[in-house]
C-alpha cells in the first residue's frame, strides 16, 4: 500500500463520503471511486459498501484501514528521523546566525517561528512581508534565504519560465478562493454552499492575500474596496459593514475560522492558489531543510476543510 492509498482510506474513514474526500484531496468523486476500485483490484478484496448515509468498511476493509494507519505512522516516524538527522548535521556544520524568510501570504507563521526557535534558539528567524512583484528578485539577489509565497497558479507558472533553472520550489498546498462573511448575514444563513456574483451585488467587498487579483476574478469595479493585508480591516468590513471578503481557504482557517464567520465557495473563483516554498539552489545548509520541514508540517496539519 502506497502513502497516497493510506491517505485516501483514512480520509474516507473520517468523512464517510466520496464527495467530502474528493474536496479534501482536490479531485472529483469519480476519481476517488476509480482509485478505490484500482486499490480493491490490487488487493483482491472489497474494501467497503456504499450506502445512502456513507461508506461501511468490510472486514477486509478494516484490515486495509489498519494497514493505512501503520503506513501513515511509519511515514511520520520516517520524517521525524530525517528531521532529527538534519538537525544533527546542522549542529555539526557552521550554522548561520540568522535566516531571512520572506512571506507573501496572509497566513499566520507564529507556530512555524515557535517550532523553529525550539530547535535553534541561537538562530534568529527573521520573517518579513514582501511585495508580490519583488519575490523572485529578492531571492535571486540574496536579500533573503527562503520565500513562502501564496500566488495565483497561472501567474506563478508564467514567472517561473525565466527563473526555473536558478530556483528550487515545492508546492505545499493547492488552495481555492472562498468568500467569508458574517454569520449573521442573511446570505450566510442560506443553505447554498456556492455564492455567485449576483448574491453579493451591492455589498462592500475586500480581498485578502489574492495576488495578483486580476488572475482570480473577472475585472470589475465592484470588487476590491480594500486590498491590504490588515486583518482587522477585513474583519471590520465583514462584521461592521455587512460586507464580504475574498481570500484563500488557508487564510480563512488561519484567521477567520470561528463562530463569527461563514465561508462559502465562490462560483467564479476557478483559478487555483498555490502556497509555495522557494529557495535558491545554493541554499544547501541542513538548517534550511529543517525549516522547510517545519513549514511543510504546519501546512499538512491544517488542510482545507470546506
Amino acid at each position: 500500500m502506497r502513502l497516497e492509498h493510506a491517505e485516501l482510506l483514512l480520509s474516507l474513514a473520517e468523512t464517510g463520503s466520496f464527495n467530502q474526500t474528493a474536496e479534501r484531496l482536490y479531485t472529483t468523486a469519480q476519481s476517488i471511486s476509480y482509485r478505490v476500485k484500482q486499490l480493491e483490484k490490487d488487493l483482491n478484496i472489497q474494501i467497503f459498501y456504499r450506502t445512502n448515509t456513507g461508506v461501511i468498511f468490510t472486514k477486509e476493509g478494516e484490515y486495509a484501514l489498519e494497514l493505512a494507519h501503520q503506513v501513515q505512522e511509519l511515514y511520520q516516524s520516517f520524517m521525524l528521523k530525517i528531521q532529527q538527522e538534519q538537525l544533527r548535521k546542522a549542529q555539526n556544520a557552521k550554522t548561520p546566525n540568522c535566516i531571512k524568510l520572506l512571506t507573501v501570504s496572509a497566513i499566520s507563521l507564529l507556530e512555524i517561528k515557535k517550532n523553529f526557535n525550539c530547535l535553534y534558539p541561537n538562530v534568529a528567524l527573521i520573517i518579513k512581508e514582501c511585495d508580490n512583484a519583488a519575490v523572485l528578485s529578492s531571492l535571486l539577489k540574496k536579500k533573503c534565504d527562503m520565500v513562502l509565497w501564496s500566488v495565483n497558479q497561472l501567474y506563478f507558472e508564467e514567472q517561473m519560465k525565466d527563473f526555473g533553472n536558478e530556483l528550487i520550489y515545492e508546492i505545499l498546498q493547492q488552495d481555492r478562493i472562498v468568500i467569508v462573511m458574517s454569520a449573521k448575514l442573511d446570505l450566510a444563513k442560506k443553505n447554498n454552499a456556492i455564492v455567485t456574483a449576483q448574491d453579493i451585488a451591492g455589498k462592500p467587498k475586500s480581498k485578502l492575500g489574492l495576488l495578483p487579483w486580476e488572475n482570480h476574478l473577472p475585472p470589475s469595479t465592484d470588487y476590491g474596496e480594500y486590498e491590504g493585508d490588515n486583518i482587522a480591516m477585513h474583519q471590520h468590513i465583514i462584521l461592521n459593514e455587512g460586507g464580504v471578503t475574498f481570500m484563500s481557504e488557508k487564510t480563512y482557517l488561519s484567521f477567520f475560522n470561528n463562530s463569527k464567520y461563514i465561508a462559502k465557495q465562490y462560483a467564479h473563483g476557478t483559478s487555483l492558489i498555490y502556497h509555495i516554498l522557494l529557495h535558491r539552489k545554493d541554499t544547501v545548509h541542513p538548517i534550511f531543510n529543517t525549516l522547510s520541514d517545519i513549514i511543510k508540517q504546519e501546512f499538512n496539519c491544517t488542510p482545507p476543510q470546506i
